[in-house]
């Protein structure tokens, strides 16, 4: 029960700041975005996530 708490949490969030998005319009460029509206509300950086640069993984072929 736990995690769903978190999860729905997360929702909530998301769908305040960018409503209704389909996950495949969730970029890189969002997240930023959602980082600094979720800061601006007053939400600590522990909080709100992220650390800093966003390095995507290698892909190998």
């Amino acid at each position: 029960m736990g995690n769903a708490v978190k999860y729905w949490d997360s929702y909530n969030v998301i769908k305040r700041f960018g409503g209704n998005i389909y996950f495949q319009h969730i970029t890189v460029v969002w997240f930023r975005s959602s980082e600094r509206w979720m800061l601006g509300k007053g939400r600590s950086r522990a909080t709100v996530g992220g650390g800093g640069d966003f390095a995507p993984p290698a892909v190998h072929i």
